[in-house]
């Protein structure tokens, strides 16, 4: 029963990080930015690489999520939470976060929560795993439901992260426009 209740949590944490390799992959500058921040090569090529592990390490866990591949998921959010840390004990808030292709928001709080929370619930599901999302396709009207309902989330964290910020900081600059 437990597994059954992690599908759609796991679905949503697979769904983000294969939303995130897709776009490293159609748009890497921003990922390659980030990624030279860490101390890594500039190098579009190793930026479009990452995009592909991640596009395949969601997609794996979205398709047949068995131990390994779940495993692959919570060290991967387990090493940008890490590396996330890390730059903020440096004093690099305001460094580019390249999770999501063209976007150039800083890392904010936000990114190593869901982090955070996303690598725990790989976690529980590596101790039991969920069935397939696969399985759910027989169910019909429900089973639409909860596809829109997991695409809705992965959508919602990606706004979340990105679009967010930006709308925050656009806002905060008009009202300063209007203290003048």
């Amino acid at each position: 029963m437990v597994s059954e209740v992690l599908l759609p949590l796991l679905a949503i944490a697979a769904g983000v990080m294969f939303l995130a390799g897709v776009a490293k992959l159609r748009s890497p500058a921003s990922a390659q930015e980030a990624m030279s921040g860490f101390g890594l090569p500039p190098s579009l090529t190793l930026a479009r690489g990452l995009g592909a592990i991640e596009v395949w390490i969601g997609g794996l866990c979205l398709i047949a999520p068995g131990r390994m591949a779940l495993t692959a998921l919570v060290s991967a959010y387990l090493v940008f939470a890490f590396v996330l840390g890390a730059r903020w004990l440096r004093g690099e808030r305001q460094a580019p976060c390249g999770c999501f292709g063209d976007s150039s928001v800083p890392t904010h709080l936000g990114h190593l929560a869901m982090n955070l929370v996303c690598a725990a619930v790989a976690l529980a599901a590596v101790v039991k795993p969920p069935p397939s999302l696969t399985t759910i396709f027989g169910y019909g009207l429900p089973a639409l439901a909860l596809l829109v309902g997991i695409g809705c989330s992965v959508y919602l964290i990606f706004a979340l992260l990105t679009l967010l910020p930006d709308s925050w900081r656009a806002y905060n600059a008009g009202q300063g426009d209007r203290a003048a």
